[in-house]
């Protein structure tokens, strides 16, 4: 058997007591949100799987399809089934902590390893959004940039079409004029 370092990448294995014997599937991990350390499991047993009760992970270990928790299965009984899929309050905390002989501390906030995932992934979304959209200013700037050069540069070129056909204007002007002196003489 081997420490556990990642708990939450056994979830649906089964989970023991000390002796072997079965508490059921490990359904989800619930981690300290300051420490990020795993605190308890929620362990589905029953018809279908319809309880769950938690589970202090301390001193777990891991063998080929299994978790074994140093909580046997009497007292895990005894601590009782847990309503939701909600990380458990205060209250339930001081419940749990008298059921293993355990003192959590009031400050303890948990949050499960499917809410951590959630987040985790609301997060990664959000910061691949951040970079498309970063791109995607980038290139609307660029493309302002461009569309101003060539502005700048279509000014440049009306005020030099301008001058040149203010010339043209003058040269008209002065054949007209030559012409005329040509054709009255």
């Amino acid at each position: 058997m081997i420490g556990v370092e990642r708990i939450q990448d056994w979830r649906g294995q089964r989970v023991i007591d000390p002796d072997g014997e079965e508490l059921g599937k490990l359904d989800d991990v619930f981690f300290d949100t300051v420490s990020g350390m795993p605190m308890l499991i929620a362990v589905k047993s029953g018809l279908l799987g319809r309880k769950s009760t938690l589970v202090p992970v301390n001193d777990a270990t891991v063998g080929p399809d299994y978790v074994r928790v140093t909580h046997r299965k009497e007292m895990v009984d005894r601590a009782g089934a847990i309503g939701g899929e909600t990380a458990p309050d205060a209250e339930r905390l001081g419940e749990l902590g008298t059921a293993y002989g355990l003192k959590f501390s009031d400050r303890v906030q948990l949050e499960s390893a499917t809410e951590r995932e959630t987040n985790q992934a609301e997060a990664e979304a959000a910061r691949a959004r951040a970079a498309r959209l970063e791109t995607e200013a980038q290139q609307k700037h660029l493309a302002h940039e461009d569309a101003r050069a060539r502005a700048q540069s279509a000014g440049t070129d009306a005020g030099q079409a301008e001058r040149e056909a203010e010339q043209a204007r003058r040269a008209a002007q002065e054949a007209r004029e030559q012409a005329d002196r040509y054709g009255t003489a």
